[in-house]
């Protein structure tokens, strides 16, 4: 953390090389690429858990072969969830 505030500071001074901004840049978008790849894992688990229930399968086998929570096949229950 300390030295992500400092490159703050100094990115924000001006101070950094251009091949530290595109080092920075780049690893940031590394960072966001897997961000966005767990996120879209986590709605392909709902949209599977979604059909399981729907085809009156088992909650606690969906929590097994999902690896969702209690809560959020709970969440699917809810009838303001898309």
């Amino acid at each position: 953390d300390r030295i992500i505030l400092g490159i703050e500071e100094e990115r924000s001074s001006g101070i950094l090389s251009k091949a530290t901004e595109h080092n920075i840049r780049v690893i940031e978008r590394k960072e966001g690429r897997k961000e966005g790849e767990k996120e879209g894992r986590k709605e392909e688990k709902f949209e599977i858990a979604k059909k399981m229930l729907l085809a009156g399968m088992d909650r606690g086998n969906i929590i097994e072969f999902t690896g969702l929570s209690e809560e959020e096949l709970d969440s699917l229950s809810d009838p303001n969830v898309d």
